[in-house]
């Protein structure tokens, strides 16, 4: 690449420059002596330093054609007689324009596939550089140096996806901050290698794909038949690709890690014996609910989704419920809250709320597991009447106490309609009933 380079005095007027300056603004050398930067291409003054420094920064460049032209400028200063301000500017318009095209590529296709997203890649990283080939693929996760290529980019069209391998490529030797150039020669250089050979390959550009804690998971590359015309250019731009290349797969392997993981939870959780369900904080919309929850309730699984939490309490316990919600909300400090479940044919049963707070997708967001322990109530209630029951039995002083008591408590316990009460005296040969009682016509007959 040649740069421009243009020497300042003091005034910040322009004392000498290249050939290269004279061309990135479009015109003649002479024409820019004596010029500041603002009379020459509009550009910013520039100012000598007291003492000797580097500056640096993006700027734009008006061509003489009335053109922008972006570039990064680099000075320094040189304590001559006169002193001089010197300013190298390199044309980074190619790669601005790069760097758009690939973001709009990449924002148009988020929904998009990993293979289309690759292809497009490929397709266009050929165009740019005017290369009959280019191939993006990643490296097998149990053998670091097999190169799965599932895009590639084959004289005007895609070409079949296929696996290599590194240590017979260019690719060899890649590190994460290198980008691997061979200028000519390269099917000579690498004869094993069945890609570079079938193609006659003579020049190859390749640069790494990289994880956030900067490890190779892929390799893009291009390749031609001839040399690069502007080798340093075009390093500049793969790795732009690169850049780009590697954000867009990473994001696609999140996505499909996180696919995974939600399966993984929902077989999980669909499966668990408690009813599980998962709702945002504000507004309170459900966004999950297990298949035990659904059969708990009665509802449908979209039913459910569509309806308040709140609407699963009973009426007269709703504010209780809510304001419980409200406070572990404020606090993050979840505890157990028991309520009457409703379900949707009107019935009731015992029930309780287990809660966390989690963060999905971004948001606050509560999740629940609900017992429904109608059957602990249940042997609670008769633990409590058997009890008392023990202790009537304890205090009767009579065989009408004794029956009264177990009349009342079997009733109570196993809502028996029918029945008798015998006692079997030692010795006797019959049985002497102490109470019998039946239903006739709905009414309890002793």
């Amino acid at each position: 690449m040649n740069d421009g380079v243009v020497g300042f005095d003091a005034q910040g007027r322009i004392l000498f420059c290249n050939p290269a300056m004279a061309q990135l603004v479009g015109c003649r050398q002479e024409e820019l002596l004596g010029k500041t930067a603002q009379e020459a291409w509009g550009g910013e003054p520039i100012e000598l330093p007291d003492e000797t420094a580097s500056t640096g920064g993006s700027f734009r460049i008006r061509r003489t054609d009335g053109t922008i032209r972006v570039v990064t400028a680099r000075s320094f200063f040189l304590r001559t007689a006169p002193p001089v301000q010197v300013a190298i500017y390199r044309d980074i318009t190619r790669w601005r324009t790069v760097e758009r095209t690939l973001t709009a590529l990449l924002s148009s296709a988020v929904m998009s596939s990993e293979q289309t997203i690759s292809a497009k890649l490929v397709e266009e990283l050929a165009r740019v550089l005017n290369t009959p080939w280019a191939l993006l693929g990643r490296l097998d996760p149990e053998d670091r140096m097999l190169l799965h290529v599932h895009a590639c980019w084959d004289r005007g069209g895609l070409g079949a996806p296929f696996s290599c391998r590194l240590e017979t490529s260019p690719c060899a030797n890649l590190t994460p901050d290198s980008i691997c150039y061979y200028k000519q020669g390269v099917y000579q250089l690498f004869p094993d290698e069945p890609f570079l050979s079938s193609h006659k390959i003579e020049c190859f550009l390749g640069a790494p794909l990289l994880t956030a804690d900067h490890k190779i998971f892929g390799v893009i590359a291009a390749m031609s038949d001839r040399p690069l015309q502007e080798p340093y250019d075009a390093r500049t731009i793969l790795g732009i690709f690169a850049n780009h290349a590697a954000m867009a797969l990473q994001q696609f392997e999140g996505q499909r890690i996180l696919r995974e993981t939600q399966a993984r939870f929902e077989a999980l959780v669909g499966q668990a014996r408690q009813g599980f369900y998962l709702r945002e904080l504000d507004p309170p919309r459900i966004l999950y609910v297990n298949d035990t929850l659904v059969n708990m309730f009665g509802y449908t699984r979209d039913e459910m989704l569509a309806m308040h939490p709140l609407e699963a309490v009973v009426p007269e316990e709703r504010e209780r419920v809510r304001q419980a919600i409200a406070e572990m909300t404020q606090t993050r400090q979840p505890f157990v809250v028991s309520f009457t479940g409703l379900r949707k044919d009107g019935s009731t049963f015992a029930a309780e709320l287990f809660p966390s707070f989690v963060t999905y997708h971004g948001r606050p967001c509560l999740q629940a597991t609900v017992l429904d322990i109608s059957e602990r109530v249940k042997l609670e209630r008769e633990h409590e009447i058997l009890a008392q029951f023990a202790e009537e039995l304890a205090g009767a002083d009579s065989v009408e106490e004794i029956t009264r008591s177990v009349r009342n408590t079997t009733h109570t316990l196993l809502e028996w309609e029918a029945f008798f009460l015998a006692v079997y005296r030692p010795g006797a040969e019959r049985y002497k009933i102490v109470e019998f009682v039946d239903t006739v016509d709905g009414k309890l007959q002793i």
